[in-house]
């Protein structure tokens, strides 16, 4: 398995950068939904019989704040020392040499700090045998931190516990048949633990706040027929004429009529009107009607 990780920050931090700039209306916490992880990483072990060395690279994207989804793809070549190889002729063809992981796994933030985010992980996959040793599977899981170093960038220190499974056939594998005697490899199949120590950067990530939509007008209570009356104009209103009403005309007296008996009265003379000069006219007196001679 793979002693450390190596994120590709050189590549990635200018477009991490800016986007960690955007704070207006972004959720600052790292490790939020749609946060990607790509990485690259490598491994190196010692011991008196052979040197182990593994690569890897992967991605893990975050499909909801603090839960990150990945995928990794790892390959570790063992090299036996010239010891072992007199002393077991052909062990480069009988065990494996070079095992391919795939891993599918996932990672759980439960504490989105800027400073110090505490994680556990576990991944469960195949595991490849070259030299036709067949295909078994394996697991890894173990906690760690991430630690804010500056920027986007981070460390990420850890444990990862891993093994093999079905051991019986990992151990079948790792198992050398010479000419006098079979020879089990240990330490290939049993449980491991290894330091799990490197950089990575938090690229995208965020989650943007969405705007109240608009408060809409309050509706006219009027009828619309009213809000559809257009506004009276400034323009004088004509005024039609007025057409005379005929008068009626007046009745002529009747023939038929009964006259008046007697002479008509004569019309009353109308009073003198006093002139601006001169003495005032005398009035006339009328001379009365003589009586009748007696019969």
């Amino acid at each position: 398995m793979l002693a450390s990780a190596l994120a590709l920050g050189t590549a990635l931090a200018p477009a991490a950068a800016v986007h960690a700039r955007d704070g207006a209306g972004l959720d600052n916490r790292p490790w939020g939904r749609r946060t990607l992880l790509p990485s690259f990483g490598f491994g190196l072990g010692f011991s008196r019989d052979a040197t182990s060395l593994g690569f890897g690279l992967g991605f893990r994207y975050f499909a909801i704040a603090g839960l990150g989804l990945g995928l990794s793809l790892s390959d570790s070549v063992l090299i036996f020392s010239e010891s072992i190889k007199s002393n077991y002729p052909g062990i480069n063809k009988q065990v494996p040499t070079n095992t391919f992981y795939l891993t599918p796994s996932a990672q759980y933030v439960f504490f989105r700090s800027r400073w110090f985010s505490p994680y556990v992980h576990a991944g469960v996959g195949p595991a490849f045998f070259n030299n036709r040793r067949g295909v078994i599977g394996h697991w890894v899981a173990g906690p760690g931190a991430y630690i804010n170093v500056g920027g986007p960038v981070y460390l990420t220190v850890g444990v990862d516990f891993s093994g093999m499974f079905p051991v019986g056939k990992c151990n079948d594998a790792y198992l050398y048949r010479g000419s006098a005697a079979n020879v089990q490899l240990s330490g290939f199949c049993s449980f491991n633990w290894s330091p799990n120590l490197g950089l990575v950067v938090a690229f995208g990530g965020g989650k943007r706040r969405r705007n109240p939509p608009p408060t809409s007008a309050p509706r006219n209570p009027l009828p619309d027929a009213i809000e559809q009356t257009p506004p009276p104009s400034s323009a004088p209103t004509p005024i039609e004429p007025v057409s005379p009403q005929p008068q009626p005309e007046p009745t002529p007296p009747s023939p038929l009529a009964p006259q008046p008996e007697g002479p008509t009265p004569a019309p009353a003379a109308a009073p003198p009107q006093p002139t601006p000069e001169g003495p005032a006219p005398t009035p006339t007196v009328a001379p009365s009607p003589e009586a009748p001679p007696p019969a």
